[in-house]
């Protein structure tokens, strides 16, 4: 596996354990950020990353932290 599709997935693990942290649906989490749970399923496997426009969105429903924000936009940058 190559260097950006390794850190691809290690973004989609964090996001899927973020994201059953606060108990949030792929579903519930897409309505939130204005896609769909498709996508969602996408990002967590480590076949699509979100875009800029809705990262913040996504930081905030996940209730991240500083530390866990500059993790997930260095995985990004490597993606």
């Amino acid at each position: 596996m190559e260097a950006s599709a390794h850190t691809t997935l290690a973004f989609g693990q964090a996001l899927r354990s973020s994201r059953l942290k606060v108990g949030l649906s792929q579903a519930k989490l897409g309505e939130l950020l204005g896609v769909t749970g498709k996508t969602i399923c996408l990002w967590e496997q480590g076949v699509q990353v979100p875009n800029v426009r809705v990262l913040a969105t996504l930081m905030d429903a996940m209730g991240l932290e500083q530390v866990q924000r500059l993790v997930w936009i260095e995985l990004l940058r490597a993606a």
